[in-house]
């Protein structure tokens, strides 16, 4: 196989993979010198290009010479004022993965010399889509991959020499068909304006038995803390919940266990086996390095009474799964 024919078979793999898995686009041929097609969303006016390269070309001086030619792009130039993403194809398989060249953020652009890379397939699609999406001027609704709950908890720590410490926690949850919120019909006026000023009330927001737990647990090691919650339902709140990216990060460890003592000690071995703890993990974001030792190595034990335990197992189990961390939605090298 002659290099024009691979470099052409490389191209109809990564376009049939976007248009497979980027459903609604349509893909041109570009007339750049910093990517190789043009993916539009008519219905959106979203716009995006593609370097299509294959699976070995980060790993070579061509990629040098590609980041010294996009470091002279013209962002005055509307036609170049778009995200730019690698399609690095796997021609044995026929496999893509993308990862992001150029990027924007509040109107500023950056570029990735060391772009993360993930498989395009149907469950990244969605992410995919969302993280151009928060990069764009419009205001876009994100997918339904996208769509969040927000939970803020903000602590603070006090040390021995009266300085605090500060940190915000942050976690993600998925809607359900439990987990969702509580509508309330506005009929005054009054109240109307209110809620333009204010925003929603927070009683409106989800809470169930996992939030209150971490809730409970992060307030009774850290006095003082407060709870908010938000929604990420749009490009613009996608964009505003990478700010956290240029924080450092901890991560705060938690477990659910059944109570324990002497008595029921071997009921409990007889439970427990086969069954694991349930551990999970939610991130404290912080702005100043020298606050990150308070938040660090914090573990939380969460117990819950025996009887009726592996319906507590479940239920937790399941809630769980619909926890996410922001850092899934970050743009990382």
């Amino acid at each position: 196989m002659n290099q024009q024919i691979k470099e052409i078979r490389t191209y109809q793999i990564a376009a049939i993979a976007i248009l497979r898995q980027l459903r609604g686009c349509r893909i041109e041929q570009a007339q750049s010198q910093y990517f190789d097609l043009l993916v539009y969303f008519e219905d959106t006016s979203l716009v995006f290009g593609v370097e299509v390269k294959n699976s070995g070309f980060l790993r070579t001086n061509h990629f040098q010479d590609y980041l010294r030619n996009l470091e002279r792009i013209d962002i005055s130039d509307s036609e170049n004022r778009i995200p730019v993403l690698l399609a690095a194809v796997n021609e044995e398989d026929e496999s893509v993965k993308i990862g992001f060249l150029l990027a924007w953020q509040f109107g500023k652009a950056k570029i990735y010399r060391k772009p993360a890379m993930v498989e395009l397939n149907s469950s990244n699609a969605d992410k995919i889509l969302d993280l151009v999406r928060s990069m764009d001027e419009t205001i876009r609704l994100l997918s339904d991959h996208g769509m969040k709950v927000v939970k803020r908890i903000k602590v603070e720590h006090e040390e021995a020499n009266g300085r605090l410490c500060h940190g915000d926690v942050v976690y993600l949850r998925d809607f359900t068909q439990e987990y969702r919120m509580h509508q309330k019909q506005v009929v005054d006026e009054r109240e109307r304006m209110e809620r333009m000023i204010h925003g929603t009330p927070q009683n409106e927001y989800p809470d169930d038995e996992l939030d209150n737990a971490i809730f409970e647990k992060i307030q009774e090691r850290f006095p003082g803390s407060r709870k908010i919650s938000d929604l990420m339902l749009f490009s613009t709140e996608l964009r505003d919940l990478q700010l956290l990216s240029r924080s450092l990060y901890r991560s705060f460890t938690f477990s659910v266990e059944p109570e324990f003592d002497m008595n029921n000690a071997p009921f409990m071995a007889q439970l427990m086996n086969g069954v694991d703890t349930i551990r999970f993990n939610v991130d404290v974001f912080i702005n100043m390095p020298l606050d990150v030792p308070a938040f660090e190595n914090q573990f939380f034990e969460i117990t819950k009474p025996l009887n009726g335990w592996m319906n507590t197992y479940k239920w937790f189990i399941d809630a769980v799964g619909t926890l996410s961390s922001p850092r899934e939605f970050f743009i990382e090298e």
